[in-house]
């Protein structure tokens, strides 16, 4: 059975990771997604992506003067506004703060509840709560399942998942003593909640004290 093209659009909402912004105002901006909204419609999803401006704010060609996050944040307005069945998101919210992002992202699951969600992304310990996750490697389909079922299976996704909280906890703790190497490895073992996996946390905790240790003892050397 053939698809009409311009009916899949139609029924989509997206966004991607470079969006267009032209010449005009943030009210003309946003109805490109609804042109019949009105401005309680309008004002009511800016206060929903965190920006208060008037929707009389000049918007320069290609968003010139707006930031990273402004425009992240008006086209997932956009996003919002148009409502449509299929939502489409390419790293939708990469260039917010963190607690931003994390308000974004709950919008995003209350808002598309009952909504089919299509989430393209690289951050991936916000994705406990999609109901599938399809892994790629240099664009072939590598592993497919729920978070705690690629978790379990210990293969790209889980390296992945591990690698980056233990990136985020050296962002938020680059140096640490020698007595609070033990705590540091329980904190980061106990961000693994996850049932039938003993055996992982063990292999983590012990990674975190073996880098943790060499980390320090390259410091010492160096001083």
């Amino acid at each position: 059975q053939s698809i009409n093209e311009q009916d899949i659009w139609a029924r989509m909402s997206i966004q991607l990771q470079h969006n267009h912004f032209f010449s005009g105002t943030l009210r003309e901006n946003l109805q490109l997604a609804k042109p019949t909204a009105t401005d309680e419609e309008l004002q009511q999803v800016l206060d929903q992506v965190f920006i208060a401006k008037p929707l009389s704010t000049i918007v320069y060609e290609k968003g010139g003067n707006l930031s990273g996050g402004e425009k992240q944040r008006l086209s997932f307005a956009r996003v919002l506004l148009k409502n449509s069945d299929i939502w489409l998101l390419d790293e939708p919210f990469t260039s917010v703060d963190p607690q931003t992002e994390a308000h974004l992202f709950n919008t995003l699951l209350t808002k598309g509840a009952h909504k089919t969600i299509v989430l393209i992304t690289h951050k991936l310990t916000d994705l406990a709560k999609m109901d599938r996750i399809l892994v790629m490697d240099h664009g072939n389909l590598v592993e497919s399942g729920t978070f705690e079922q690629l978790l379990t299976k210990r293969g790209l996704f889980y390296t992945m998942y591990v690698q980056q909280i233990y990136i985020a906890s050296e962002i938020e703790s680059p140096t640490i003593p020698p007595d609070s190497l033990e705590n540091k490895a329980k904190q980061m073992a106990d961000l693994l909640k996850l049932k039938n996996l003993s055996e992982d946390i063990d292999c983590l905790y012990e990674k975190i004290l073996k880098t943790e240790a060499e980390n320090h003892l390259k410091k010492q050397i160096r001083l």
